[in-house]
């Protein structure tokens, strides 16, 4: 019988903040630039930014065993978040 240790619930939690709700999130917050948000650098691009910033924090303090994959998490999601957030402001001035 293999005697594992249990392992705590914060790692879990910090997994999926970067795996499901940064993602999430973001998207929710693009939907915001693009009905509500006004200029191009306002409060609602910076809660955006944070989200985004918060998002690879959590992936870099995950504990993963393949070093790697976070550089291609990394340049993945920061490179969707920008297209997202250029569509954003791109779509709201042809509203």
């Amino acid at each position: 019988m293999d005697d594992q240790t249990p392992q705590p619930l914060s790692g879990c939690f910090l997994r999926l903040s970067w795996l499901l709700l940064g993602p999430a999130l973001l998207l929710v917050s693009g939907i915001l630039v693009l009905a509500e948000g006004h200029g191009w650098f306002g409060p609602l691009d910076a809660v955006y930014a944070a989200i985004l910033g918060a998002s690879l924090f959590a992936r870099v303090l995950d504990r993963s065993p393949d070093p790697p994959a976070r550089g291609k998490y990394t340049t993945g999601l920061t490179t969707a978040a920008l297209v997202i957030w250029v569509a954003a402001h791109l779509a709201r001035g042809l509203m």
